[in-house]
């Protein structure tokens, strides 16, 4: 593919004056990896050129071609190779401070939910000056009321933080990286109080889609089943959910199921006990919302020692869905399931950090993300 855009010329300074900031450390950017990579200036390289390059080098990132396309300083001609433009006219490419995004893991997190959040965030960020650091954050960060952990954060001198799904227990950690300069992003509505950004899934319209599906076949006795964990997802989940089963006339026979939440994130006997005990009533319900992915692994549990119950004929079933877990039992046809978008929650969130950045105010704090819609489960056939 070509792109038909005139080149920036050196003597254009007026034009990067009235610049963004961003769009100026841009420009400073495709400058230093021209100056760097193609000393000879302008000429027409090769495929087989190109072909000995050695791989670690920036130009060869697609990423940083593509965006030396559009600027017009390069011309990709297919088969043949790469023309350079003007290089040897461009003045010499200022120093880049590298921007550094740091991502604080939680405590606990599963390797296999880290092993589907990793490629989003290595490849989500369309900037070249950013440099990505994912940092663990260890059992014991709360020791001292979390100012030393809070400290080896900011030693490291971020740009920016995401910290993925923070505890309430940690709002005067992320004010101290606010009030350090820090940009701060967090997946959690609360901590916008804090001036840090929040970035959140639309759970109430995941909600009222979960709903009109299992309401569509028909069920009339339905249950919310969540862990007792403090969340405000799961808070919205349970609300709106309560709300659209009275709405509907059905508030009768509707259950409220919370269950004891456990550090290992696994389903404990008690949290079976709970589950069976609901499922064992007279008036069972024939309809169960499921507010993440521990409730659901519970009443899979459960079906798995009473295969006479079919699926949706008997009990129908929605969740929503983080991380789909790889020991999860295997033994539903596909239900209505919901999900974070986290690659649009990323790219959301970096716009939104930009802005900052740049001086300008983001206003408000929160973006809400629209969740996937997607169908989790085995085909009802592999169920014995």
């Amino acid at each position: 593919m070509r792109y038909r855009k005139s080149p920036m010329t050196s003597n254009d300074t007026s034009r990067a004056e009235q610049e963004k900031p961003v769009q100026v450390l841009r420009r400073q950017l495709l400058k230093r990896l021209l100056s760097e990579n193609f000393p000879d200036g302008a000429r027409f390289y090769s495929v087989r050129e190109v072909a000995q390059w050695p791989s670690a080098t920036p130009h060869l990132a697609q990423r940083a071609l593509q965006m030396l396309c559009r600027e017009g300083y390069l011309e990709s001609i297919p088969k043949k190779g790469l023309f350079v433009r003007q290089t040897a006219k461009l003045p010499p490419a200022p120093a880049i401070e590298w921007r550094t995004l740091v991502v604080l893991i939680p405590p606990g997190a599963s390797r296999r939910a880290l092993n589907s959040l990793m490629p989003i965030f290595t490849g989500g960020i369309d900037s070249l000056a950013w440099r990505m650091e994912f940092v663990n954050i260890p059992e014991d960060y709360c020791r001292q009321g979390g100012f030393p952990f809070a400290e080896s954060v900011i030693a490291r001198r971020p740009a920016s933080v995401i910290w993925l799904f923070p505890d309430p227990a940690d709002m005067l950690m992320v004010r101290y990286m606010v009030a350090s300069g820090i940009a701060v992003v967090t997946y959690n509505r609360d901590f916008t109080s804090t001036g840090a950004i929040g970035v959140i899934a639309d759970v109430q319209d995941a909600v009222h889609q979960m709903f009109d599906e299992l309401w569509k076949l028909k069920k009339r006795r339905f249950a919310v089943i969540s862990v007792d964990r403090p969340s405000p997802s799961i808070n919205q989940f349970r609300q709106t959910a309560t709300r659209l089963v009275h709405e509907h006339g059905l508030g009768a026979d509707f259950r409220d199921l919370l269950l004891p939440h456990h550090e290992s994130d696994e389903p404990t006997p008690e949290m079976l006990r709970r589950i069976a005990q609901l499922m064992d009533s007279p008036d069972r319900p024939d309809a169960i919302l499921c507010a993440e992915q521990y409730s659901l692994w519970g009443v899979e549990l459960w079906l798995s020692q009473h295969r006479d119950v079919r699926i949706p004929e008997d009990l129908a079933l929605a969740s929503f869905d983080r991380v789909e877990r790889h020991h999860t039992v295997r033994l539903l046809p596909n239900i209505p399931c919901a999900e974070m978008d986290h690659s649009r929650m990323l790219q959301v969130a970096m716009g939104m950090i930009e802005q900052q950045l740049a001086g300008r105010r983001v206003d408000p704090k929160l973006a809400v993300v629209p969740a996937l819609m997607i169908r989790k489960g085995s085909p009802a056939a592999q169920r014995p």
